[in-house]
């Protein structure tokens, strides 16, 4: 088969996990058996990958910000690093209570179990949602997909959000 034979067919298995609009999950809940071709990373950038990551692990620590140190310029730097190098962070003391943070997680949790019907409400790739359910956001731009699922809430449309655009889950124990 020609590249352009592998593209079509690349992109007609992209389109097919997209149309089902239940994730990565979805297609464990289906019973697949084996892991389909969209998920498999090429050797050459697998081997280039783990290379980076063992590089990296020698001395790995999540970087760690402090908000409530109140120094805005260092805490914006560290940010900056934090996200340049690893692409993640932790916050600590950001004064969200616990509770509300555990019930916060319990919530994403049952989302990510729930039935596919409520994903499939949320679910969007490419559309700009406020809170959306997908399973890659470059699904048909990367070379290979990632076998992840994700609820994100978008707070950057208007800096608000309506307890009532979340999945009912999710809102569970709030009022």
């Amino acid at each position: 088969m020609g590249s352009g034979g592998f593209e079509n067919e690349r992109i007609r298995e992209l389109k097919a996990f997209d149309d089902t609009k239940l994730g990565v999950k979805g297609l464990v809940d289906g019973g697949i058996q084996t892991v389909p071709k969209i998920f498999i990373q090429p050797s050459k950038g697998l081997s280039q990958e783990l290379n980076s990551m063992h590089h990296h692990s020698s001395n790995f620590q999540i970087p760690v910000i402090v908000l409530a140190s109140g120094r805005c310029e260092e805490i914006v730097n560290q940010i900056l690093y934090a996200s340049s190098e690893w692409g993640f962070f932790r916050v600590v003391n950001h004064g969200v209570p616990v509770e509300l943070l555990d019930r916060m997680m319990e919530g994403s949790r049952l989302f990510h179990k729930g039935d596919g019907e409520t994903k499939k409400d949320f679910y969007s790739v490419n559309k700009r949602k406020q809170v959306k359910f997908s399973s890659n956001y470059d699904l048909y731009k990367s070379q290979t997909a990632n076998w992840r699922d994700t609820l994100t809430i978008d707070n950057l449309f208007d800096g608000q959000l309506d307890p009532n655009d979340l999945p009912v889950i999710c809102r569970l124990g709030f009022s």
